[in-house]
Order: structure tokens, then C-alpha cells, then sequence
């Protein structure tokens, strides 16, 4: 192998390193990165260019050269930059982002960042420049979830928040820029599930009516005019339209105005699995090597136990939801495993032939009683089989607990969306309850059809969480498609 010439080594060198002054931007992100405000909200729709235009400003912050608005309000010297968002899931993106647009000989050597794992290097993850225009300045990194004692006692020259914005995290972000009079950016989507952004409404109203406004607002949607750079030889966008609206197609209808157009709030609509229909629905079966999941929802009420059983198709990348189970009354946890193990006898599949199990939490019951558990339904799984549950565990029955957390079912019931269309979700004809569910459930929790999806969405999600199923959420352009 021939080694690269000196030459050539220092033209890749010199490209990495100003790499921040080649990138092209788009008249939403230019527009955002000129506001000259003390304090800024950019809301605007997903995959619109936040986030980039977001880490561009923090690097020339920190570095002291931004060429679209002053950031030395005290005269040259460091600044002491916190940026923060929501989870450390969510924050490693940007500081990867970040990173990418850092000249590496101009920060601390002993720092590293990798674009899942975040920085490396320091307890406390930021980036501390050592020379260059930026020498001295510091960038800190914070999440919403630390709380707000984990900027106590800081005192900084600027903040940028990524993510919809607790109030109080705000009001302890507020009296750490007062003494040098800094900076604010914050950039965001909003989403049904998250934070209550009607305080900051408030703000810009009342700011509004000011004499001199302080906060500068810019409200983006995203079309392919907004994702095509403005610099350039050739206006090519970054997404074509068709792309933008094949990827719209997996978000939930409540959702879409934010979505879609940066919209303050979502909209009523009707259901949620819009992209279901006749066309999803099958008479047969996979004929190739698959892998089955049973998916269960714990319920007390009557009519509230159900269960799944789906099966991945590995040749074709597809989902099967073959059979469901609801209880027709208030059912005991035994008919529940009655009811499981012959959904898996019709199907010709044997308890060990099922290589996922998902249950829901333990259900504590009703005024009643009638508690509902996966460790309960293990016992009664040993008892009708005649094998200890040892045994049953140590071939497989063992039960996962899906994930839940903020946004977790809004997400699942997006996968499914977004599979429904590309043809990588099919229901056989027998689901009649999964049938009425997809077609009605509008969004109520309290709803009983809810509870059949969620033993589908539960097993979907297994099959997601194992990768066995290549990522179908088109955030960033059209998934592949199946046929």
C-alpha cells in the first residue's frame, strides 16, 4: 500500500481543522445565527438544521470569531459557555456535533469524543481551549435531568439549551448570566410529551409589548426551500420534498404541526394509526426462518388481560402480529396462561420455540383485587407445562419488562406507524380486536383497545431493542422499501 504524500496528509489536516468555515448554511440556520438579542428561541420543526446551527454558534461563541453576531460584549478575552439539554442521550449527539467543528490543536489533548459515547476526559464533561483565538474558554455540559444543583455556582458568559426548557431549570440558568449580562440560545421542537413550554409563551407576550425587546424569536417549518444551503455553487437541498414528506409519514397526527411546522402546540385528531388499513391486513403466514415474540399487557378489569404472539420474518425484514389473546371477562392468571399457550398450540409454536417474552409491570389490581404479574405468570406457566421454572427460564421463558419513560409509547406507536406504510408490519385477519383497536384508538389512555395495541407495540418494540429489525423511522430520509 502506498502512504499518502506530506502533501496530501496536510490538505486532510488543514480540511478537519476549519471545517467550521466550510460549512454551507441554510437562510433558517443563517437567520438564527444572526440574531444579536440577549436572549433567543429558535423553535422550529425536526431535521430542520437545529442542532448544526446550534453547535456552530457555541464553537465561534467560545472561540470569540462569530461572523454573524458580537459575542464579547466585555472586550476579548475567555468565556465560560454551558450548554445543556435534556439526557445524556440527547446531549452526546450535540457534543459529537461540536466536536466535529473544533480545530483539535486548539483544545486540551487529553480530550476525546466519540459520537455514542460522548466527550472523554475530564469528570465533569467540557471542553477547555489551549490556545487560539478561543484560549482559555471553557464549554460545560449539562442535562435537565441532573436538576438544577448542577449548575449551582456556576457563573457564565453564555447558555445554549437544545430541548424544551423547564421552568425552573430556566429560573436557575437566569441569575448565572446576570453578572456578566449573557447570552441565551435555546432551540427546540415541542412534542406532546414534552415540558409545559406555556411560561415561556408568556415571556415572549409580555416581551412583545416592550419598548425594547429582549428576546428575539424565529419560528422555522420544514420544506426542501428551508434544507437548501444558500452558499455554494449548486443549490442542492440537504432533503428533496419528496423526501421530507415520506418521512412525515411515520409521526402521529397530534404531533405533525410540531413536528412539521415548529408549531407551539399539536392538534386533536382522530386515531392514531392512520397509516393502518385493509392493506396491512394477510390470510397467511412467514414461510422462512423467523423469530416469535409473545408481547403481554397486564389489565385487573374485565376485558383488560391481552397478549401477542408476532413473529419477524427474516427474509423479507417483516413483522407478523399472527394472533392475539383478550380475556373476555375479569380472568385469573392462570386462564391468562391457558389462554397464551393455546394461542401458541393454533399456531403450531412451542413454549420454547418463543425466543422473546415481553410482559408488562406487575398490575396491583383493582378494588377487587386480581393483580396481574409477569413472576405470576411464570408460576402458572410451570404448573400447566409440568416443568419447574427453572427449567422454563433456562430455556428461554424468562420475561423482559418494556421500557417506559417520557415520549417511550408516543415512540413505539411511531415505529408502528411508519412500518404500517413501508408494508414491514402485517396483521392476519384473525386479530379482530387488534383490528378495531388500530382503526379507533384515538389517543385516550383509559381507552380498553389501548390495551391490545400496547401487547403488539410491546413485542414490536422487543423486536426493535434486539435489532432484528432494520431501523424504519425516517427521520433523515425515505426508509428502503419492502415488497
Amino acid at each position: 500500500m502506498l502512504a499518502a504524500s506530506p502533501l496530501l496528509t496536510s490538505s486532510v489536516q488543514r480540511h478537519r481543522r476549519h471545517l467550521l468555515k466550510q460549512r454551507r448554511w441554510t437562510q433558517p440556520q443563517t437567520e438564527y445565527l444572526s440574531l444579536t438579542q440577549r436572549l433567543a428561541l429558535w423553535l422550529a420543526a425536526n431535521q430542520v438544521g437545529k442542532s448544526e446551527g446550534l453547535a456552530a454558534d457555541i464553537t465561534w461563541t467560545a472561540r470569540g470569531d462569530h461572523p454573524y453576531r458580537p459575542v464579547r460584549p466585555h472586550g476579548p478575552g475567555p468565556v465560560k459557555i454551558g450548554v445543556i439539554s435534556y439526557s445524556d442521550s440527547q446531549i452526546r449527539p450535540l457534543m459529537w456535533k461540536i466536536w466535529q467543528l473544533l480545530d483539535k490543536t486548539e483544545v486540551d489533548p487529553k480530550l476525546s469524543c466519540t459520537e455514542g459515547g460522548g466527550l472523554k476526559g475530564y469528570k465533569q464533561p467540557h471542553i477547555r481551549f489551549t490556545s487560539g483565538p478561543g484560549e482559555g474558554s471553557e464549554i460545560y455540559f449539562f442535562t435537565y435531568k441532573q436538576g438544577s444543583e448542577a449548575i449551582a455556582g456556576f457563573t457564565f458568559d453564555a447558555v445554549f439549551a437544545d430541548e424544551p426548557l423547564p421552568e425552573h431549570i430556566f429560573g436557575e440558568l437566569a441569575p448565572r448570566l446576570l453578572r456578566r449580562q449573557g447570552t441565551f440560545r435555546l432551540t427546540m421542537t415541542t412534542t406532546p410529551d414534552a415540558a409545559d413550554m406555556r411560561w415561556l409563551r408568556a415571556i415572549l407576550e409580555e416581551d412583545k409589548k416592550s419598548d425594547e425587546p429582549t428576546w428575539g424569536f424565529l419560528q422555522t417549518g420544514i420544506s426542501e426551500e428551508n434544507m437548501t444551503p444558500t452558499t455554494g455553487l449548486v443549490r442542492r437541498p440537504f432533503l428533496t420534498q419528496e423526501q421530507i414528506d415520506k418521512s412525515l409519514q411515520s409521526y402521529l397526527p397530534d404531533e405533525l404541526p410540531q413536528r412539521r411546522d415548529g408549531a407551539w402546540e399539536g392538534v386533536s385528531t382522530g386515531r392514531w394509526l392512520i397509516n393502518y388499513g385493509d392493506a396491512c391486513k394477510i390470510t397467511g403466514g412467514p414461510v422462512g426462518s423467523v423469530y416469535h415474540i409473545v408481547g403481554i399487557d397486564h389489565g385487573a378489569g374485565s376485558g383488560r388481560q391481552c397478549a401477542s404472539l408476532i413473529a419477524y420474518e427474516q427474509s423479507t425484514n417483516r413483522i407478523w402480529v399472527l394472533d392475539e389473546y383478550r380475556a373476555t371477562d375479569r380472568s385469573s392468571i392462570r386462564e391468562d396462561a391457558e389462554a397464551i399457550l393455546a394461542m401458541l398450540e393454533r399456531n403450531r409454536v412451542e413454549w420454547w420455540q418463543v425466543d422473546h417474552w415481553v410482559g408488562d409491570r406487575a398490575h396491583g389490581g383493582d378494588r377487587f383485587g386480581n393483580a396481574k404479574s409477569n413472576r405470576e405468570m411464570l408460576f402458572s406457566f410451570a404448573d400447566q407445562l409440568g416443568v419447574p421454572t427453572s427449567d422454563l427460564q433456562r430455556r428461554g421463558l424468562s420475561f423482559k419488562t418494556p421500557k417506559k419513560g417520557p415520549g417511550s409509547m408516543r415512540h413505539g406507536f411511531r415505529v408502528m406507524n411508519s412500518m404500517f406504510i413501508e408494508g414491514q408490519l402485517v396483521v392476519h385477519e384473525r386479530c379482530h380486536d387488534f383490528d378495531d383497536a388500530a382503526r379507533n384508538w384515538a389517543g385516550v389512555l383509559q381507552d380498553p383497545r389501548k390495551d391490545m395495541l400496547d401487547a403488539v407495540r410491546y413485542a414490536v418494540e422487543r423486536a426493535h431493542s434486539e435489532n432484528l429489525v432494520r431501523r424504519v423511522i425516517r427521520e433523515a430520509g425515505p426508509a428502503p422499501h419492502i415488497t
